[in-house]
């Protein structure tokens, strides 16, 4: 099976880091999970939102 992971982590004030990995695989739509120490979610929708000034941005939520 061919897949690219690809992981990004996120440190935050409070001590915790956030780790979002995306798996992308050949026959389909991409796994996204988000982790925060030790628990995870999977990614349930994603969406497009827009700011004052007109840039676009891709909006994740998570189940």
């Amino acid at each position: 099976m061919d897949v690219d992971v690809q992981n990004y982590q996120i440190s935050c004030e409070s001590q915790f880091i956030i780790q979002l990995q995306i798996s992308r695989y050949a026959w389909g739509v991409p796994l996204i999970t988000l982790s925060d120490n030790g628990d995870f979610t999977v990614i349930r929708s994603r969406g497009w939102s827009r700011l004052a000034n007109g840039m676009q941005l891709e909006v994740y939520y998570f189940a």
